[in-house]
């Protein structure tokens, strides 16, 4: 596996962050907020490429290629460098849309824009200038370090980075503080991530400047600032974009645990309910309907169908059930220790195994259904749960050892008592 994988990974959700961002900025529907809701969302997708973009290039590979590719040494570094301050200014962008509305906050937006463009011609044209033959995908800035005008293009960007990173900071903090992230736990927790992550590329700013200023003084910080630099860089543009996804993808990202725990639950119901519901299958086989296409696939489905037919077929069998194996079934449960709905369980459990062996719905003109459980009707989750924990319960007791020897009792008694005269 190659050492920057989890580069590529990251730059590649990243890059996957803006599609999506885009796709949803064109789907807003019309109305008198629409335009600030698709600036907001189309701000997002540019951040996301442009963190997608920075770290897709900061691998050593990549720049290699790109230099390569274009004939120009070090042209990566321009472009990283270019949209590394890019990413930066965008991100205040995108906090002052967020803190106003688009009316109120498009001034201090078009004046962030005009300076990054003029900080962009101005690095474009310095870059031009300079005489930067050998490649240095690493120490760009401190080994051309005492050439004066890459001195000032490497100047002008680490300045212009930091500067623009301590206004995210900024920014970050004070509106993570103010009432408009009030009831927005996820909101606040990526503001201040992203907080943090400026701080790593406000580090990756005074690192590299250290690194390059030791260069005019005839000292060596290479050793300590270069790494150091990398790890503030590479941490702290995961810290931002995580931030940045953090208030549209944390909530529903939080449900996963919860999905899971409820999707093992009602696995675990469908197999208890599967051999109460394959023993009462023969009261009324055509109430079992085939699924859908889309419900084959959900385990809720099936266990909502199961408990439907259920509930079918035990209101079928409630006219014939025998007073006698319920005085049994109780005597049974109370002296093994039972009461209340356990000992309910065990009676009705009792009823359904002697009357699916007797089968008296053949004889006997089938009941009406009663009326559908709610699980039927879109209940909430509450009833939902309800249902199925009940149904489960009883299905458990059917296959208990002491609702089959009550029912085989009651029916050795049956088929031995002489027919009545």
């Amino acid at each position: 596996m190659s050492p920057y994988a989890t580069t590529y990974l990251c730059a590649g959700v990243a890059f996957a962050t803006s599609a999506v961002k885009i796709r949803h900025a064109f789907q807003v529907p019309p109305g008198p907020e629409a335009a600030g809701k698709r600036a907001l969302r189309l701000t997002i997708a540019v951040v996301a490429a442009l963190a997608g973009l920075v770290m897709g290039l900061s691998a050593p590979p990549v720049v290699v290629w790109i230099n390569r590719v274009s004939g120009v040494a070090n042209l990566t570094a321009l472009i990283v460098h270019m949209g590394i301050i890019a990413l930066a200014a965008s991100a205040q962008v995108l906090f002052l849309l967020w803190s106003a509305d688009i009316s109120d906050s498009w001034p201090r937006v078009r004046r962030r824009l005009w300076v990054l463009a003029a900080i962009g011609i101005a690095l474009v044209a310095l870059f031009a200038l300079s005489d930067v033959p050998v490649e240095r995908p690493v120490d760009y800035e401190s080994y051309y370090a005492r050439q004066p005008v890459v001195a000032v293009y490497s100047g002008l960007y680490l300045i212009a980075y930091g500067a623009a990173q301590f206004g995210v900071i900024s920014l970050g903090l004070n509106w993570s503080r103010s009432h408009h992230v009030a009831g927005r736990p996820w909101l606040r927790r990526g503001l201040r991530i992203v907080a943090a992550g400026s701080a790593g590329g406000l580090g990756f700013s005074v690192a590299r400047f250290t690194a390059m200023a030791g260069q005019w003084f005839g000292l060596d910080f290479d050793a300590v600032a270069l790494p150091l630099s990398l790890a503030f860089g590479q941490v702290g543009l995961l810290a931002f974009v995580v931030g940045l996804l953090l208030p549209p993808f944390g909530p529903p990202l939080a449900t996963i645990p919860g999905r899971i725990r409820v999707y093992f639950w009602e696995l675990r119901a469908y197999r208890l309910l599967r051999p109460l519901w394959n023993a009462l299958r023969p009261v009324n086989p055509e109430a079992v309907q085939p699924l859908a296409h889309k419900e084959r696939f959900s385990v809720r489905w099936r266990v909502i169908r199961q408990v439907m037919e259920i509930y079918d077929w035990l209101a079928t069998l409630r006219p014939h059930h025998d007073p006698e194996v319920a005085r049994d079934a109780e005597r049974a449960g109370r002296a093994a220790g039972l009461t209340g709905a356990a000992l309910d369980d065990l009676v009705l459990a009792c009823q359904i195994k002697v009357l699916v062996a007797t089968r008296p719905w053949l004889t006997s003109p089938a009941a009406a259904l009663a009326d559908p459980p709610a699980v039927a009707a879109g209940a909430t989750e509450a009833v939902y749960v309800t249902e199925v924990s009940q149904l489960a319960r009883l299905a458990v007791a059917y296959g208990s050892p002491l609702v089959e020897s009550v029912a085989r009792e009651h029916l050795r008694r049956a088929v031995t008592s002489p027919d009545p005269v």
